[in-house]
């Protein structure tokens, strides 16, 4: 125990020199460069292959067995692949062999000479690019029984030229709308892209989707992508972008003015036309409310507090057009505050807001079918009002005061 620990600096220095040549590799490659691949080959590198690399460089000896040869390769998807697997062992008697599992596909591994001293090749012709970790578990039997056997893993890089799975589909818009055209591949290493419209390359367009913004006639036209690795390159099919010129939005029917009581509810309605979609901003005193967005604005559970002029900003891609306002009257049960009879004359106080006409009427008997005018109040009146009503002594009056609802 305390031997392995003593050989513990110098093993950590031996995997960093025994994963250089692949660490060179990935750093070379500057589509790896900050990517997750990357990440991922660094953090696999330095775990994955710790622990089987501690049997290939720990200690000289090779009781019972070792397996000697290096801990990493590269191939490429397509191309016929090679690897050879050896190990060293003390023994020179009985058999040697070896294992391999999660294999790439179409790889297989073969034993040669099972004898002393044995090796294996692994071959055949990638079908797919990646990373694998593949297992490979060295043994040393007696003919009849496994008397040793020793794990390693070799850390396996299949490069591929890229290959697109989903092309970008075309786009049928309106002038001032936005559009996104994507496309997904693979490739090992990860790929670039380069975006065309027709055969000029987008200056900046480097990603799997290209995004336009305010678009106009000037954006239609034919894209393509062009995905590429150091392996190759490959071009996607055509999608067309297909503007339409559309027409700004316009008011058809304005909203229209409301009058009502206290707890009462009511609408707004606005009807525009224009190419679709349109959207709709309901504003109340020029100030945007933030819920209504439709050509309805309903108000329920009334109070004076939501009185004011009420409008309505109607937008798509192409322009926008703001409504007429419309005034929201909220008013009061109507009730005569005050009755006083001075000489010949009766006065009557009540007070008033402006949005719907007062009618004051009186009648000489209740019930009574006969209720005369005595005064009319058009809409805008408001405030304190009196009004004075000539009668003779002996005469009796019944007033009452009526609000009617636009």
């Amino acid at each position: 125990m305390k031997n392995n620990i003593a050989k513990a600096p110098s093993l950590f220095l031996a995997v960093l020199i025994h994963f250089a040549p692949l660490l060179k590799m990935v750093q070379s490659t500057s589509m790896l460069a900050g990517s997750p691949l990357a990440i991922v080959l660094k953090w696999s590198i330095a775990v994955a292959t710790m622990w089987g690399g501690f049997h290939a460089v720990s200690g000289a000896s090779c009781d019972p067995v070792k397996i000697t040869s290096p801990t990493n390769a590269v191939g490429t998807n397509g191309t016929v692949f090679s690897y050879t697997v050896t190990q060293c062992s003390a023994g020179t008697d009985g058999g040697h062999g070896f294992t391999a599992s999660n294999r790439p596909p179409n790889l297989t591994l073969t034993t040669y000479q099972n004898g002393f001293p044995a090796f294996a090749i692994m071959s055949g012709t990638p079908t797919n690019f990646g990373l694998w970790v593949v297992r490979i578990q060295a043994y040393y039997t007696n003919g009849a029984s496994v008397l040793a056997s020793v794990p390693t893993n070799l850390f396996l890089v299949i490069f591929g030229k890229p290959i697109i799975t989903n092309h970008p589909a075309g786009i049928t818009t309106n002038a001032g709308a936005n559009a996104s055209f994507s496309v997904t591949s693979g490739a090992m290493p990860p790929p670039s892209y380069r975006w065309r419209l027709g055969t000029a390359t987008l200056t900046g367009e480097t990603n799997a989707t290209l995004n336009l913004t305010n678009i106009n006639s000037g954006h239609a036209g034919n894209y393509t992508v062009v995905v590429s690795n150091f392996l190759g390159s490959t071009t996607s099919t055509v999608a067309a972008l297909t503007v339409n010129a559309g027409t700004g939005p316009g008011i058809v029917t304005q909203p229209h003015d409301a009058t009502v009581l206290i707890g009462g509810a009511t609408n707004f309605f606005v009807a525009a036309n224009g190419t679709p979609p349109l959207s709709y901003f309901w504003r109340k005193d020029g100030n945007v409310i933030g819920a209504p967005n439709g050509p309805t604005n309903s108000l329920g559970n009334i109070s004076t507090n939501d009185a004011g002029a009420y409008s309505v900003i109607v937008s798509n891609s192409i322009n926008t057009v703001t409504s007429s306002p419309a005034s929201l009257y909220v008013m009061r049960t109507p009730f005569i505050s005050s009755v006083n009879r001075i000489g010949d004359q009766i006065s009557l106080l009540f007070s008033k807001e402006p949005g719907a006409p007062y009618e004051l009427v009186f009648s000489p008997s209740v019930p009574t079918n006969a209720w005369q005018t005595l005064s009319n109040l058009p809409s805008q009146s408001q405030g304190t009002i009196n009004v004075l009503d000539s009668i003779t002594n002996g005469q009796s009056r019944f007033y009452q005061l009526r609000l009617t609802i636009p």
